[in-house]
C-alpha cells in the first residue's frame, strides 16, 4: 500500500504482527473473507495502525475493540457492525460495501470516512452525526431513521439511497449526488445543498427549510408536500419538478428555472422571483402567491431596487395566471405591478409618467374599472349640474345632454355656461372611449 495514502498521524506504517495459518501476513492482512471474531482478537489488542485490513464478510465484527484504530483504505464488505459504538476511527478511503451498521454509533465528529465505499451499507438507525463523509459513496445504502446531523458531506454519492426519516439537519452535502434518492420526510432543515443534484429524488413531506439550494438540480424531482420555507434556490432547477403542495413561503427564487414545474396548491408567498423562469408552469386556484406579504417592505419605504423585485413578481404572477385560466389573479397582479410602477416613477422624479400613472388608476384603475369610469363620468354630470344657472331637474337634464352632445343644450344657455359645455363635452367624449377601452382590454383574459 502507498505509504501516501496512510494518515500520517498514528506512527509507522509497518505491519509489525506475526503471520497467520502459515501465511505471509498477519491475520488483519490476510487475503480471504469471513475471518473469525476469534482469530482476530487472539492475541490481545492489535494496536493502533490497521490500514489496507482485510475484514470482508466478518460475523460479530462488532466485537473487536476498532476506536482508537486507523482503518484507512481497508476492506469491510458485507462486515457485520451492528450496534458498534466507534470513537476515533480513521475509515478514509476504506471500502464498506453491503456492511451492516444498524443501530451504531459513530458519532462525535471523530469518525474520518472520507473516500470511503458504502454502497449497499445497512446504516438504519445509525448514529453518523458530525461524520466526516466527504466524497464518500453511499450509493444504494439503507439509511432509514439514520442520524447525519452536522455531518460532512460535500461531494458524497448517495444515488438511488433510502434517507427516509433521516435527520440531516445542519448537514453540509455540496455538490453531493442524490440523484433518484429516497427522501421522505428527511430532515434537512439549514442543510448545505448547494450545488447538489436531487434529480428524480422524493422529497415528499421533506424539511428543507431555511436549506441553501443554490445551483442545486431539481429536475424531476418529487417535492409533494415539501417544506421549503425560507429555503435559498438562486440559480437552482426545478424543470418538470413535481412541486404540488410545496410550501415555499420566503423562499429565494432568483433566476430559477420552474419550467414545466407543477405548483397546484403550492405556497409561492413572500418568495423572491426576480429572474425567475416560469415557462408553462401550472398553477391552480388554490396556488398561493400572498399578494399582502409579497414583501416585506412597504412601496412607501422600498427602494427602487425593491420595486423592481416586487414589479417582476407581479409580472410572473399575472402570467402564470393567465396561462392557467385564472383572470381575476391575472387582473390583480395586473393593478399591483401598474401601482409599484407608479411608485417607481415616484421615486425617479419622472413626473409626467407618475401623473399619468396616477390619473389612469385613479380614472380607470389601471384599464380594469368600468364602474369607476362610470363613478367619474357620474361625478363630471353632477358637477355641471351644479354649475348651470338652472332649476335642479333642468341643470341636472342640460348637464347629461352636454355631456353627450354640447350643441343640443348650447343655445340655451348663457355665453359663460357654453364652455362649461364644451368642456364638459370633451371629458364625456374622453371618458365614452375609456370605457370602450377598459371593456375591450378585460374581454381579453
Amino acid at each position: 500500500m502507498p505509504t501516501d495514502d496512510l494518515p500520517t498521524s498514528a506512527g509507522g506504517h509497518c505491519c509489525w504482527r506475526p503471520v497467520w495459518q502459515d501465511g505471509d501476513r498477519c491475520v488483519w492482512h490476510t487475503e480471504c473473507a469471513g475471518k473469525s471474531v476469534e482469530a482476530l482478537t487472539a492475541r490481545g489488542n492489535p494496536g493502533r495502525r490497521l490500514d489496507g485490513a482485510i475484514l470482508t464478510d466478518v460475523d460479530g465484527l462488532s466485537e473487536v475493540p476498532l476506536s482508537g484504530t486507523t482503518l484507512a483504505n481497508a476492506t469491510l464488505s458485507g462486515a457485520d457492525l451492528r450496534g458498534v459504538r466507534l470513537r476515533d476511527v480513521d475509515l478514509r478511503g476504506a471500502t464498506l460495501e453491503r456492511v451492516d451498521l444498524r443501530d451504531s454509533d459513530l458519532s462525535g465528529g471523530t469518525v474520518q470516512l472520507r473516500y470511503a465505499d458504502l454502497s449497499a451499507a445497512r446504516l438504519r438507525h445509525a448514529d453518523l452525526s458530525n461524520v466526516d463523509l466527504r466524497f464518500a459513496t453511499l450509493r444504494n445504502a439503507d439509511l432509514v431513521r439514520a442520524s447525519l446531523v452536522g455531518a460532512k458531506a460535500s461531494g458524497t454519492t448517495l444515488t438511488a439511497a433510502t434517507v427516509i426519516s433521516t435527520r440531516l439537519a445542519g448537514a453540509t452535502l455540496r455538490n453531493a449526488d442524490l440523484s433518484d434518492a429516497l427522501l421522505r420526510r428527511a430532515r434537512l432543515a439549514n442543510a448545505q445543498l448547494r450545488g447538489a443534484t436531487l434529480s428524480g429524488a422524493d422529497c415528499y413531506e421533506a424539511d428543507l427549510s431555511d436549506a441553501d439550494l443554490q445551483k442545486a438540480v431539481l429536475e424531476d424531482a418529487r417535492l409533494r408536500g415539501t417544506d421549503l420555507t425560507g429555503s435559498d434556490l438562486t440559480d437552482a432547477t426545478l424543470e418538470n419538478a413535481d412541486a404540488r403542495g410545496v410550501d415555499l413561503s420566503g423562499a429565494t427564487l432568483t433566476r430559477t428555472v420552474l419550467t414545466r414545474a407543477n405548483l397546484f396548491d403550492a405556497d409561492l408567498s413572500g418568495t423572491t422571483v426576480y429572474g425567475a423562469v416560469f415557462v408553462d408552469a401550472k398553477i391552480n386556484d388554490r396556488t398561493e402567491f400572498g399578494f399582502d406579504r409579497g414583501s416585506t417592505t412597504s412601496l412607501s419605504d422600498a427602494t427602487l431596487t425593491d420595486l423592481d423585485r416586487l414589479g417582476w413578481r407581479y409580472r410572473i404572477i399575472e402570467r402564470l395566471s393567465r396561462q392557467n385560466a385564472l383572470p381575476e389573479q391575472a387582473r390583480r397582479a395586473y393593478r399591483r405591478r401598474k401601482a409599484v410602477r407608479r411608485r417607481r416613477h415616484r421615486k425617479k422624479w419622472a413626473v409626467a409618467k407618475w401623473t399619468g400613472a396616477t390619473l389612469s388608476g385613479g380614472v380607470m384603475r389601471y384599464g380594469e374599472g368600468p364602474w369607476r369610469v362610470l363613478g367619474v363620468s357620474a361625478v363630471v354630470v353632477l358637477a355641471g349640474a351644479i354649475l348651470y344657472p338652472l332649476s335642479p331637474g333642468e341643470s341636472l337634464y342640460v348637464s347629461l345632454v352636454s355631456f353627450l352632445d354640447p350643441l343640443a343644450a348650447a343655445r340655451e344657455l348663457p355665453a359663460w355656461a357654453r364652455y362649461v359645455a364644451a368642456v364638459q363635452s370633451l371629458a364625456g367624449v374622453l371618458l365614452i372611449a375609456l370605457l370602450v377601452f377598459v371593456f375591450g382590454r378585460r374581454s381579453t383574459y
